[in-house]
């Protein structure tokens, strides 16, 4: 082979006397010192980075602890409640007789619950206050946030969940109204991912509201909301957000 030739050729040049043979076993013997396991003293772990022309792995993560992020929104799949089972834990129930919660045991949904969510008459009015909602705090300029929402459908009903952006002083600074749209059908499974960049800091609050094609009465069993956020896009669409002033 060509280069065990050039490595032999170069060898004879500086040292007279030593034949090919004698080169090739030392040469040998080095090589398989080097790589059989269980030769010569056990190696320790390393101390020091490795040096120039080696490898060495030093750390092993998974991308989306990189490059993104699990589920910022607590409790999302709707696994953990109050005592009394009324209230999905990180999630606020407004003490009114448009919506009622029901805890129910999964149904398809990751978590060990589902929230059952029925609306007698609109809950558009006064913001998110009046509607089944939770809060994301310190949000950060340039993040992107995508939302899923894995929903179970019943009644031919049309719910919309929609996302608010609230200012330190917690007024509201931006909406993104009809973020994703429940879509109607009867038992019927149904996935939908979308994605915002709020423009300011400040808190997030989405929340699960009836809208305007909504016929009462509505109803939609949760199984999970997930929102990741990543600081980088790959270019898909991204809602646009509704100031306000």
């Amino acid at each position: 082979m060509f280069y065990r030739k050039y490595l032999l050729n170069r060898t004879t040049d500086y040292f007279d006397g030593v034949t090919e043979t004698s080169v090739f076993c030392s040469l040998l013997i080095a090589v398989v010192a080097a790589l059989v396991p269980g030769c010569g003293k056990l190696s320790a772990p390393a101390e020091t980075f490795p040096s120039p022309g080696e490898m060495s792995m030093i750390s092993m993560e998974k991308a989306g602890e990189v490059y993104g992020c699990g589920n910022v929104l607590l409790n999302g799949d709707f696994s953990a409640w109050n005592e009394e089972g009324t209230v999905p834990e990180g999630f606020v129930v407004p003490d009114n007789k448009v919506i009622h919660i029901v805890r129910l045991e999964p149904r398809g949904g990751a978590g060990l619950h589902s929230t059952d969510e029925g609306w007698s008459q609109s809950d558009m009015d006064g913001g998110y206050a009046n509607s089944f909602h939770t809060i994301i705090p310190e949000i950060q300029v340039g993040r992107t946030y995508e939302l899923f929402v894995h929903a179970l459908v019943y009644n031919q009903s049309t719910v919309s969940v929609n996302a608010y952006l609230l200012n330190e002083t917690g007024t509201i600074a931006a909406t993104w109204p009809d973020l994703v749209v429940i879509t109607p059908g009867h038992a019927e499974l149904q996935e939908h991912t979308a994605r915002i960049r709020p423009e300011g800091t400040g808190s997030l609050v989405i929340a699960s509201q009836s809208n305007k094609n909504t016929k009462f009465p509505a109803r939609v069993c949760w199984q999970e909301w997930r929102l990741t956020a990543s600081w980088f896009s790959d270019g898909g669409p991204v809602a646009a957000a509704v100031p306000v002033k």
